[in-house]
């Protein structure tokens, strides 16, 4: 028979610990995956695999975000509320992705701006001279400049 020796009892407790803290803080969905694992490296890896992006995946995700960024617009009938929830969600996620080159760039506001304007005369005309229309109405046609 082999001896086990002081180092390798340290190791094998090591291991337990790290598998017990690993398997402690899965969900059961997750702990399935990976209870059949000898060693806690070899929990990890699997869970590595399995909640990663590969890189060409994030890549990919980034540039998907970025076209919708740049190709933006209020759809018809869309509300500023929803509008502005759904181009949160994109600027939100590119930052998320590790896309910073969104950031401070406005070249998206004429896309936003020109049927915000269009909404705003619409009003106008509908209720007359309404003094808090007219302002906005001059707050977006400076956002245009």
């Amino acid at each position: 028979t082999t001896a086990i020796t002081t180092v390798d009892k340290n190791k094998l407790s090591l291991n337990f610990k790290a598998k017990n803290y690993l398997c402690c803080a899965l969900s059961k969905k997750e702990f399935s995956r990976v209870s059949a694992c000898k060693s806690a490296k070899e929990m990890w890896d699997k869970l590595q695999i399995t909640y990663e992006e590969t890189d060409k995946v994030k890549q990919t995700m980034i540039d998907i975000l970025v076209s919708q960024y740049e190709q933006f617009e209020m759809l018809q009938n869309e509300n500023i509320t929803t509008m502005y929830n759904r181009f949160s969600s994109i600027v939100v996620e590119s930052l998320i992705q590790g896309e910073h080159r969104l950031r401070g760039s406005y070249s998206f506001l004429s896309n936003i701006v020109e049927p915000l304007n269009d909404l705003v005369d619409h009003k106008i005309s509908e209720e007359g001279e309404d003094e808090q229309l007219l302002e906005l109405q001059r707050i977006y046609s400076k956002l245009l400049i």
